[in-house]
């Protein structure tokens, strides 16, 4: 993706979840973070640069029935995040991104 703050700009949804599963993936989330996006990464900083195996996990997430904490019979972006988090270890990281997700209300199910 040659530009992903402009690309996802251009998406007319009021509401978006941006899931960037790459290395080094942190460095996005002040790029790409704006009011109704919410942007979840695979590492903590622009700096890491290590393979990851973050997406493995959030695939995973959405297909245990384990990771829908709340029995709602859907597995919200935080649940998902969180399930992964616990996966790799970077629970404290997930921590704070719950702390930033406070203002995005979970839109529907799925």
């Amino acid at each position: 993706m040659s530009n992903p703050r402009r690309r996802s700009d251009r998406i007319a949804a009021k509401r978006q979840l941006v899931v960037d599963t790459t290395s080094a993936s942190g460095g996005a989330l002040q790029v790409l973070e704006r009011p109704g996006r919410a942007v979840i990464a695979a590492t903590k900083s622009g700096t890491e640069k290590n393979a990851t195996v973050f997406a493995r996990y959030w695939v995973e997430a959405l297909e245990d029935p384990a990771a829908d904490t709340d029995k709602s019979d859907s597995i919200s972006a935080m649940e998902a995040f969180t399930y992964a988090a616990k996966k790799t270890g970077i629970l404290r990281f997930a921590e704070a991104a719950r702390n930033r997700a406070r203002g995005f209300q979970r839109c529907g199910h799925g």
